[in-house]
């Protein structure tokens, strides 16, 4: 028997350990004092007392917990559980953009529980919330023990245990109890009355505002034990009216006064004292405050400001983008007036302004100085009216709303490019945040257009070139599918199909690109250099050789001069039958020039052997000409020489039509009678010579050959001269008869 006893209690500290162990892995957070513990079981927080042997004291149904449920901006009710439907201390739960976390603490008396709620709103815009907890409640082992108001909280008892849960900062909005089953829908219900006899549950709510990227916290209190004490506060108005119900708190446990109710006319409540002629505030309103036994608080009083000037609302607000005050600023010298978008504050001096359009509501009052109370909290509506902007998406312009974002829209297409996004400037620098308001000045969107460039199969190359002479194609052609390869010596083209051909030697630059057919975009211009190389050569003129290349244009020289020849020309052939032509290259084989020479003498055409009598009054005249080119005689004339010397000018006459040589009558009287020599001159040939006879004078005129006149001479040349014209005209009648 011993051993089974023994085998007895191992195997009991076994199921011990097992449950705790069982017990921690299921509750992550508990603690305990000696009056009172918290856990974490499977619907919420749970919260039990500690009777004196150790024993627990239950508040909710098989310490089920109590189960948490809030609701933002109207929307349904969300319970706070993990996803496995069991609840963690200090986790976020989240609903929308509102974040919630429930913590427990045991207070400093080791007597009560404080469990906090934490709401923190993540979001761009004030959430309105409401937040409760609810639980199939008991106290002990009664389950049907009724719940009952008891001030600002709710009470149960079994007639030993007593269990108390009452707000632990600011009072609850609502309060509920009835049947059990009820509790969830009413979660957010206050009740009229706490009278239900039954199986019961409770709940109780707080509903409230949180600004945009702050957060609210919320607290109740709960204790339960044998040995749990309450005190009474009573309320006195001290001068006021209205009525506030005295609350019982739990002896010992730092707890919030209800809000005070209690009214006065012209005058503002400051806060409570602990006897009806004191001036000091000895509690806030809805201060906290430990008990140890019953006490009534006074109603402190101050007189309100005067107000010299209300706030009132600004009007004809229209969105700008830019913040806008709300409020046309009040005027009192007896405070300060303070606004706040939010009931309970914060409150500050500056005037709240609008950023967007919508209904804002302000709230205000006026902050006592010291002899003034503080102005209970007024508010009113302010309205800014939104407007349209314009906005440009690729070319087309649309009215849209500068608070709102803009649809994405469809990406565009565009053959031979690829839509590389939306930007706000042309040069394509600030992508278009989609996700950002349109704002007041409206926007403009430009699509960027990635080109998808043709590419080449075979990219050109260029040849290795030498002067010619003819035209030299500077590059091997390129090929391609996906449009047309074009060619240009210059960047900025005109680009062709043509590759470009040299004609001279030199560095050249090739320009190329592909013109993209419908699916492609025109590539970037390529380039590469080619070298067409000179050719030198020899170029021989009049025999003198000199090094050139064989793009040298030659300058024509100087005509060369030879005694008795003229100059011809130059000529590229020995035989001189092709005459070169100056101004094109010398071209690859050189060249050798030879000048082209044809010899002439200069002859006596007329006046030989003439004869001048003394006495006569005309000129003894002569005429030479050239063999060849003959028009050019006289401007090779130089002069005349009789009997070798020199004459002067004076002493002749010179005329064209080949060279027709007159010596002055003056002149012939100064020679002797005899023979005399002639000689015409000139500078390219040797001179003509011939002579004449100076006779002395006499009765007789002579009429021979050798004595010749200016005259003669002249009409001797007509003569011939008619005689031709005579005949080339019978000549041509007779050929128009024969006709």
């Amino acid at each position: 028997m011993k051993k089974r006893k023994t085998f007895s209690k191992i195997l009991a500290s076994c199921a011990s350990i097992a449950v705790l162990v069982g017990s921690l892995s299921m509750n992550v957070f508990a603690a305990e004092s000696q009056y009172v513990g918290y856990d974490c079981p499977r619907d919420g927080f749970n919260v039990y007392g500690l009777d004196s042997n150790g024993n627990q004291i239950k508040t909710t149904y098989s310490n089920r917990g109590y189960q948490t449920y809030i609701s933002v901006d109207g929307n349904s009710k969300q319970q706070l559980k993990n996803g496995d439907g069991s609840f963690s201390y200090d986790t976020a739960y989240t609903s929308g953009s509102v974040a919630t976390t429930i913590s427990a603490d045991i207070d400093s008396t080791g007597k009560a529980v404080l469990i906090t709620y934490s709401v923190t709103n993540n979001g761009s815009d004030a959430a309105s919330i409401r937040l409760g907890s609810c639980a199939d409640c008991m106290i002990g082992g009664a389950d049907n023990a009724p719940v009952r108001a008891n001030g600002n909280g709710l009470s149960m008892t079994d007639g030993t245990n007593n269990f108390y849960l009452i707000p632990g900062n600011g009072n609850f909005t609502t309060m509920w109890s009835g049947g059990y089953g009820s509790r969830e829908s009413n979660v957010f219900t206050n009740s009229s009355s706490h009278d239900y006899s039954g199986d019961s549950g409770l709940a109780w709510s707080w509903s409230f505002t949180v600004p945009a990227g702050r957060t609210v916290t919320k607290a109740v209190i709960l204790a339960a034990g044998a040995e749990l004490t309450t005190h009474t506060i009573s309320f006195n108005a001290n001068g006021g009216s209205g009525s506030m119900e005295s609350t019982q708190f739990i002896s010992g446990i730092s707890a919030s006064i209800p809000g005070n109710t209690f009214t006065k006319e012209g005058y503002g409540f400051v806060g409570w004292s602990t006897s009806p002629d004191s001036t000091e505030v000895a509690y806030e309103d809805q201060g906290e405050i430990t008990l140890s036994g019953d006490i009534e608080l006074y109603a402190l009083w101050l007189p309100l400001p005067t107000i010299i000037e209300d706030t009132e609302p600004a009007t004809d607000l229209v969105y700008t983008g830019e913040p806008i005050e709300l409020a046309n600023p009040g005027q009192t010298d007896e405070g300060t007036f303070v606004y706040s978008f939010y009931p309970d504050g914060p409150f500050t001096e500056e005037i709240p302004t609008g950023t967007s359009s919508g209904t804002y509501t302000v709230y205000y009052r006026v902050l006592g100085d010291e002899d003034h109370a503080n102005t209970p909290v007024e508010s009113f509506d302010v309205t800014i009216e939104g407007t349209t902007v314009t906005a440009t998406i690729d070319g087309t312009e649309y009215d849209v709303n500068p608070e709102e974002t803009l649809d994405r829209p469809e990406d565009p297409t565009r053959p031979g490019y690829e839509f590389g996004g939306w930007y706000s400037d042309p040069e394509f620098e600030d992508e278009y945040d989609f996700s950002s308001p349109v704002g007041i000045d409206g926007v403009t969107l430009y699509p960027m257009w990635i080109p998808l460039y043709a590419t080449a199969d075979e990219e050109p190359e260029p040849r290795t070139l030498t002067y010619t002479g003819a035209p030299l194609e500077l590059a091997v052609p390129g090929s391609t599918e996906e449009g047309t390869m074009v060619y240009a010596l210059s960047p900025d083209g005109p680009f062709t199909e043509t590759v470009p051909t040299a004609t001279a030697s030199g560095t050249y630059t090739v320009y190329y690109k592909i013109l993209g057919d419908e699916d492609h975009a025109d590539s970037e211009v390529s380039s590469f250099t080619v070298t067409v190389a000179s050719v030198p050569v020899t170029v021989t003129v009049n025999g003198v050789e000199t090094e050139a290349n064989a793009e040298t244009i030659l300058a024509r020289p100087a005509d060369p001069t030879r005694e008795g020849y003229d100059f011809g020309g130059w000529y590229t052939d020995a035989d001189c039958q092709n005459e070169y032509t100056f101004g094109s290259p010398v071209g690859v084989n050189g060249v050798t020039l030879y000048p082209k020479w044809t010899a002439f003498e200069y002859q006596l055409t007329g006046g030989g052997s003439g004869e001048w009598t003394e006495g006569s009054t005309d000129g003894l005249a002569f005429r030479a000409e050239r063999t060849n080119n003959g028009a050019a005689t006289f401007s090779h004339f130089t002069g005349v020489k009789v009997d070798r010397n020199t004459l002067d000018e004076a002493n002749y006459s010179a005329e064209s039509g080949s060279v027709i040589v007159t010596l002055k009558p003056d002149y012939l009287k100064t020679l002797a009678a005899g023979e005399h020599t002639l000689e015409i001159m000139f500078d390219d040939g040797a001179s003509v010579t011939t002579t004449f006879t100076i006779k002395a004078a006499s009765s007789t005129v002579s009429t021979g050959e050798a004595l010749t006149s200016t005259t003669t001479v002249i009409g001797s040349i007509m003569v011939i001269a008619a005689a031709t014209l005579v005949t080339v005209t019978l000549t041509k009648r007779i050929r128009e008869e024969r006709k």
